[in-house]
């Protein structure tokens, strides 16, 4: 397992991985993203207008959940938070940053 660190807007959350996902961190990130934003895809992060699908709202645990229920569904490993914090506080220097 690694420690990784989920950046959004404002907000950090350091998770510790699987060394499937942090090794191909760039990989995982991407299928999120194409998962996240498929139309086809009723996974209830939609801002929707008018029933049409505009955009999504989501944040770190929607990440986890996803890498946890869909890429590592038969894994023993899971995702886990290790701590929530703002942007601009610490973060190791050596700990990969993905950003959303």
């Amino acid at each position: 397992m690694k420690q990784i660190a989920l950046h959004f807007d404002l907000d950090v959350t350091i998770v510790e991985v699987p060394e499937l996902i942090a090794d191909n961190i760039e990989y995982y990130r991407k299928l999120f993203d194409n998962w996240i934003s498929d139309k086809s895809n009723n996974h209830g992060h939609w801002y929707i207008v008018n029933g049409e699908k505009k955009g999504v709202f989501c944040d770190s645990q929607t990440v986890i959940d996803f890498w946890n229920q869909i890429v590592l569904k038969k894994s023993k490993e899971k995702v886990r938070v290790l701590k929530k914090q703002k942007y601009g506080d610490a973060i190791p220097c050596e700990m990969p940053i993905v950003y959303f």
